[in-house]
């Protein structure tokens, strides 16, 4: 299994570079497109290592159903290109000939039949530690471990989970339990973790993985044990998904696991400005392939409609990038204000602005929307005394819910959502907000980073090489002019 692993910098043509070496594979041709002497290296490598196959015995493995699309529409009808979940679906499928449903209330169902108990008739601090029970099994699905103290203070620490687990670790072990008996529906992390038992021997003769250094434990050994042969790609300064599963020490593993590492480090995206810039934020080594500079810029949130309206011949050309949700959703009624069309990004529906605000209410059970704010008040104030995960996540949902709140046409739950329904509804004519961690693997000519800095305070050197890393994706996603936008 002569695995590879290929080191990339941003902007430098990762999926180009795969998509090539799959067709050299497979039609022993050099694309007519002139290479660089690293993709050269890397298709030379790839072609000499790997068996030979047939298109249906490839497979791509994505983060993002957006670079799943991406890809698609590159390949031979023959080769498939998956996300994780998506693959691990396929594979379901493949070993008991079934379509299962998504169902997002399964786990809460589960944990119901165990308890004897509905979750809606206990009071709001017991319903908040079970819901939190149920994410601790999600995090320890995706870390491949079992419910145990350690194992749970490692989850705590690592996913920033708001509340202790309940005392009983029987409890969740038997939930864990009856996750494991197929009835036809799973949940969204199911699709990977079931997978892994339908899985007796290699589907796939290779298998390509982009964004390699944001695997878990859980997605890392769906390949393992899906694809007899692996060519990783990703970039370790890009590492910025700790907190929704990835293993912080991915790159090394990869490294050992690898038969060999290839580099890729020219930069197509970014002016050799920028790129000195984020090589002193990270010693990343990238080389720039344009030669002329384009000055950043800081202006005023007054300001930025009427900058935004002047350059604005093609709104998708825009990404408008900050660390917190609710610094999006300041920036987006402002601009709402000021004439320009915008949208918050949602990313996948489990982990969209939307998602997460509405669970929040729901689970919360509150009437009017005085209540909703004085316990999003509450948790606020809260936040501080959580670890930094939890705290962070804690006080940017609460500060979104009372950011909606302040409008004067908002009097109800309902309006207040009917309003966040407004701002993530995206159109043609909208430019994107978008959180660092959903700009990565994007670009766009104008980026504006939203009211720097955002000083956090991270708890261990995880964490404080997480923050370091999203300040690199941010600072690498323009292809001509940052700007600076000033609260």
């Amino acid at each position: 299994m002569p695995h590879l692993l290929i080191d990339a910098g941003p902007g430098s043509g990762k999926t180009t570079t795969l998509l090539n070496a799959h067709n050299y594979l497979l039609s022993n041709n050099l694309p007519v497109r002139k290479q660089t002497d690293e993709q050269y290296t890397i298709l030379e490598t790839i072609k000499s290592t790997m068996p030979p196959v047939r298109a249906s015995e490839v497979v791509f493995a994505c983060m993002t159903n957006a670079g799943k699309d991406n890809i698609t529409t590159h390949l031979n009808s023959d080769t498939r290109a998956f996300t994780y979940n998506g693959l691990g679906a396929s594979l379901l499928y493949r070993r008991h000939s079934r379509y299962y449903k998504l169902d997002y209330k399964r786990g809460e169902r589960l944990l119901e039949a165990v308890l004897g108990r509905s979750l809606q008739d206990m009071v709001w601090s017991e319903r908040k530690t079970y819901y939190s029970a149920l994410k601790y099994i999600k995090c320890l699905k995706e870390e491949l471990l079992q419910p145990t103290i350690e194992n749970i203070i490692f989850i705590q620490q690592k996913y920033g989970i708001e509340s202790s687990p309940p005392e009983n670790m029987e409890e969740l072990g038997r939930v864990m339990q009856k996750m494991m008996v197929l009835d036809g529906t799973v949940e969204w992390i199911d699709q990977v973790w079931l997978a892994l038992n339908s899985i007796t021997s290699p589907v796939y003769k290779i298998g390509y993985v982009d964004e390699a250094q944001d695997l878990s434990s859980l997605k890392l050994l769906l390949m393992i044990k899906c694809c007899a042969n692996l060519i990783f790609c990703g970039d370790p300064w890009q590492s910025i998904n700790g907190f929704a599963g990835a293993d912080y020490n991915s790159f090394n593993k990869l490294k050992k696991l690898a038969y060999q590492q290839l580099s890729l480090k020219t930069c197509f995206r970014c002016p050799p400005n920028h790129i000195e810039g984020f090589n002193r934020i990270r010693p990343a080594r990238i080389m720039p392939f344009k030669t002329e500079n384009v000055p950043d810029l800081t202006i005023n949130i007054k300001d930025l409609g009427a900058y935004i309206k002047k350059n604005l011949s093609n709104p998708k050309e825009h990404m408008l990038i900050s660390r917190l949700n609710s610094i999006l959703l300041r920036v987006g009624i402002q601009l709402t204000r000021q004439g320009v069309a915008c949208h918050i990004v949602s990313g996948t529906k489990e982990n969209s602005l939307e998602e997460i605000l509405t669970n929040y209410i729901k689970q919360t059970f509150a009437k009017t929307l005085s209540s909703l704010c004085s316990i999003a008040d509450a948790d606020k104030q809260n936040a501080a005394r959580l670890g930094f995960q939890a705290g962070q996540f804690v006080a940017d949902r609460s500060d979104c819910i009372l950011e909606l709140a302040k409008e004067p046409n908002i009097k109800t739950i309902p309006q207040l959502i009917a309003y966040l329904q407004s701002l993530t509804q995206e159109s043609t004519a909208s430019v994107p907000l978008l959180t660092i961690h959903k700009s990565k693997g994007l670009e766009a000519n104008f980026v504006y980073i939203l009211y720097p800095p955002i000083k956090l305070k991270p708890e261990n050197q995880d964490q404080i090489e997480q923050e370091i890393n999203l300040e690199f994706v941010s600072e690498s996603r323009s292809k001509h002019q940052k700007v600076y936008v000033t609260p």
